[in-house]
């Protein structure tokens, strides 16, 4: 941050995260639920929380059971391929 000359506040007023996306599809229907905020804070400002991949957090602090949204999609997009 310094190098850039970038504000150090930056890190708590602002904080981002790099989301896997699987974990963001989840993450949106828990958004959806509750707030972006609450799924937001609840991840990043809490100290046991901080450090966990998304989808452990999402799973262990919002239980109720989701979908995966584009299932069918997916499946079309690779039904063709083989590997070998």
């Amino acid at each position: 941050m310094k190098e850039e000359g970038l504000p150090e506040a930056y890190l708590t007023e602002m904080p981002y995260s790099i989301w896997p996306i699987d974990d963001f599809e989840l993450g949106l229907q828990v958004m959806n639920e509750s707030s972006v905020a609450t799924v937001m804070d609840g991840k990043l400002l809490d100290g046991e929380h901080h450090d966990w991949e998304w989808r452990p957090y999402l799973s262990r602090c919002f239980k109720e059971p989701r979908k995966e949204l584009f299932e069918d999609d997916y499946r079309k997009l690779f039904s063709d391929f083989n590997p070998i």
